[in-house]
């Protein structure tokens, strides 16, 4: 076993060996997690410090978890009243009461689920966490922690490590008290990541505030600065020291106000991994010294776990050398200011090598002795928390344990007693304050008593005070009546012989009504079921009864719904000329024995007629297969209602006849039939002629044309009529203008004479509509192309500045 032995400057081997007992608790509930921190506080004023703990489970999940410590090396979940403080990683937690209500308020930083750096307050309300609306810069790989650095009372806060983008942050939070917070600006302060801080009296000024800072600064240097507090700013007062880059810091002093430890566990700048000592006396900075070589990413703890007056301390990391993980309890064997202390491995003492996680100690056990948790990563890469009770004192004990019991008993050596026991023991390994074994005496008394309860002979039923009805003979029945004096409960034994009544049944079945003669003589209308009738006393002195059980039948009802015409002979012999709901017959006898009734329910009905009344375009073919040609209201056709009497209609027609002769005035043509609708058409095309909707039509091209004439819901059509328009508008210009070839497969000639200014052409088609519009002619001879044109007659129109002349063109 390697002995560190303190000396300014250097390192001594020795081979001492000390006895310990830190003992794993194996049975632990608390959660497993890697990157993580551990704080403590007594968040209930028991007297006894619970455990928040935060990050990484096995399955990658960021977790978190609060638990109450029962004082006895176990701890309670009692995370409800952290439901809403965001669980981190890489980061650490600290406890204060910043709003001076007497409840333990919580900072944490590092890492959430989402990859967030944050910083977050959470006030204490007395029964659950609320995150306080402060904000503060999101940090990560640092540490967050309470100072009341201007000396005002209320505690403020600074923070030091990295946000998410790799930003260095060292900052100051004041507290403007009722726990609000604004940043605080001190220039001299560089900033640190990946590293560390702790307060304290650090330049012999009597107060707390000096700042101990070491880590990567944001241009990559590893430093170590030391800051005064000089009442308005921080003053830099030192840069010289050795700086650690992934490093923990903590402040450690054994008398209050002389001299001060802060120890380093990290990486120095010569790449060497040293858990290092700095010491500060009244007058400054004293001196350095290394105490343990080769742990990284871990943590420490200072404690006096042997109790011999001074500072053990217990590391974790992993090794540069070699890469393996470490855990170790190294115990003081000489001590004056640490410069010069010795320091050895306690090979009693196997604690599970962890890295990436918080060490702590302190008296979970509350039995006057230093325990231990550590949480972080193992050697196969899982989450791991692991808990040491320290036995440093063992004395056993033993007690007895009075019992009043109502019941059976059963006790803690996994026996259940039936009767008073003053004798039986049990072994309660580790059971005591101290941890040593506690035997246990049991003094039991079983309160509850008996009673004998002989209740002699009772007919048919025993009716008990608790409301049980007993109804056949029992001996030695036990049941609870009420509790004895001691509250417990107080049990009587019953002994009774049952006896029973006798009956004498009558079972009867009749129709509508039944008087019971032999017995109460009621007449019953109604089922009746175990009617009793007091006869005497029987052999046994019970009663002797006779017992009706009733069935009342009644008669069988048949309605006929019947709907006759104009009359209807019922099963009564009786004809009926009108409705009727009241008749009745008796038919015979229903299968049950009683009446069967019939009642009639008549309707009669009646001849019905009705009137057709029918508006047709002629011909018009009515219901009885007959086709009608004008207007008409004698006609009767008769069927067969619904109710099988006559049903006769009589049909009355009106004809629609559309006048369809044209008349010509003039030579227009006109409609002669009024309040209808009109569509002229070209009757060579059968197209409509567009817009030539009214009376009358002047064609304007040669063709065959009649009128379609629709009137209220008929349609008819004109005779055709044939319409030799003329071709030329102005005599004379056909001798000027020819279109050529007539018929043509889509492509035109059109010549025109010199003598016009100006010449446009327009192409129809047959049902009047503009289908080639080409620009003005500007030549003697043009080509006009119509190959996107339908087969079929068109009109080419040549309109000039002497008039126009109408063509009939045939496209093939």
């Amino acid at each position: 076993m390697k002995k560190w032995l303190l000396a300014f400057g250097g390192i001594l081997i020795s081979t001492a060996f000390y006895a310990q007992n830190l003992i794993e608790i194996t049975n632990n509930n608390v959660i497993d997690v890697k990157n993580s921190f551990v704080a403590t506080a007594d968040l209930n004023n028991d007297g006894k410090k619970d455990l928040y703990i935060s990050g990484i489970n096995s399955s990658g999940t960021v977790v978190n978890a609060f638990y109450l410590n029962n004082g006895y090396g176990t701890f309670v979940d009692n995370s409800s009243v952290i439901a809403n403080v965001t669980p981190l990683s890489h980061g650490s937690a600290k406890f204060a009461d910043v709003d001076g209500d007497g409840d333990m308020d919580l900072l944490i930083s590092g890492k959430n689920a989402s990859n967030q750096s944050v910083t977050q307050l959470y006030i204490f309300n007395g029964t659950t966490y609320s995150a306080s609306a402060n904000s503060f810069d999101g940090i990560y790989q640092g540490n967050a922690d309470f100072i009341d650095y201007d000396g005002d009372g209320d505690l403020d806060i600074f923070i030091s490590g990295e946000n998410i983008s790799g930003t260095a942050i060292s900052k100051f939070y004041t507290n403007n008290g009722s726990a609000s917070y604004t940043a605080a600006n001190f220039p001299a302060i560089i900033p640190h990541k990946k590293g560390g801080f702790a307060f304290g009296n650090f330049r012999g000024t009597g107060a707390t505030k000096d700042l101990f800072l070491t880590g990567i600064t944001q241009s990559d240097d590893t430093t170590t600065h030391i800051y005064r507090y000089n009442g308005t700013e921080y003053v830099l007062v030192s840069d010289t020291l050795l700086g650690y880059a992934s490093s923990k810091v903590k402040r450690f002093n054994l008398v209050p106000g002389s001299v001060e430890y802060v120890i380093v566990n990290g990486i120095e700048t010569g790449n060497n991994a040293l858990v290092s000592v700095f010491v500060f006396d009244i007058s400054g900075y004293f001196g350095i010294a290394t105490i343990a070589t080769d742990y990284t990413n871990g943590d420490f703890t200072f404690n006096d776990f042997n109790q011999d007056g001074r500072p053990d301390f217990t590391v974790t990391g992993k090794s540069l050398i070699n890469s393996q993980l470490k855990s170790d309890l190294k115990l003081s064997s000489a001590f004056t200011n640490m410069i010069g202390s010795v320091y050895d491995n306690d090979a009693s003492t196997i604690l599970e090598p962890l890295f990436n996680g918080d060490i702590t100690s302190f008296d979970f056990e509350n039995d006057g002795d230093i325990d231990l948790i550590i949480t972080g990563e193992n050697a196969n890469g899982e989450s791991d928390t692991r808990l040491y009770r320290n036995i440093n004192i063992c004395t056993a004990t033993s007690y007895t344990q009075v019992v009043n019991s109502c019941n059976d008993y059963l006790w803690i050596d996994g026996n259940t007693y039936t009767s008073n026991n003053s004798t039986a023991t049990h072994v309660i390994p580790y059971g005591n304050i101290w941890g040593c074994d506690s035997t246990v005496t049991l003094n039991l008394t079983i309160k509850k008593t008996y009673y004998n309860e002989n209740a002699g002979s009772v007919c048919d039923t025993l009716t008990l005070s608790t409301g049980q009805k007993i109804s056949s003979s029992v001996s030695g029945y036990e049941y609870v009546k009420g509790l004895n004096v001691a509250g417990c409960d107080s049990i009587h034994i019953l002994n009774v012989v049952i006896k029973h009544s006798t009956y004498v049944d009558q079972n009867v079945s009749e129709c509508n009504e039944y008087k019971w003669l032999q017995g109460n003589g009621i007449t019953y209308t109604s089922s009746q079921n175990n009617v009793l009738f007091y006869l005497g006393v029987n052999s046994q002195g019970c009663d002797s009864l006779a017992r009706l059980n009733l069935v009342i039948k009644h008669p069988v009802e048949r309605m006929d719904n019947v709907t006759a015409c104009m009359q209807y002979t019922w099963v009564d012999g009786n004809t009926y000329t009108n409705d009727n709901s009241t008749a009745t017959f008796h038919v015979g006898t229903a299968s049950n024995g009683c009446d069967s009734i019939a009642k009639l329910n008549l309707v009669i009905s009646n001849i019905v007629t009705g009137v057709d009344e029918v508006t047709a375009c002629d011909p018009y073919t009515w219901i009885d297969g007959n086709t009608y040609y004008g207007t008409i209201n004698t006609v009767t056709y008769t069927t067969t209602s619904v109710f099988g009497c006559d049903s006769i209609v009589t049909l009355n027609l009106t004809m629609d006849t559309i006048n369809t002769i044209l008349t010509f005035v003039n030579g227009v043509p006109n409609v002669n039939q009024p309040n209808a609708t009109y569509q002229w058409i070209n009757c060579d095309e059968n197209m409509p002629v567009v817009g030539q909707t009214g009376t009358s039509f002047t064609p304007w091209y040669e063709g065959n044309f009649a009128c379609v004439i629709t009137y209220r819901d008929c349609q008819d059509t004109t005779n055709c009529f044939h319409s030799a328009a003329l071709s030329v508008e102005n005599a004379g210009l056909e001798n000027y203008i020819s279109v050529y070839p007539n018929p043509s497969k889509g492509n035109v000639t059109i010549k025109v004479a010199s003598l016009f200014e100006w010449t446009k052409v327009i192409v129809y088609n047959a049902a009047g509509q503009i289908v080639k519009q080409p620009a003005a002619i500007d030549s003697f001879t043009n080509e006009l192309s119509l190959t996107n044109l339908s087969k079929g007659v068109y009109l080419v129109k040549i309109e000039t500045d002497k008039g126009s002349v109408q063509e009939r063109l045939v496209i093939e």
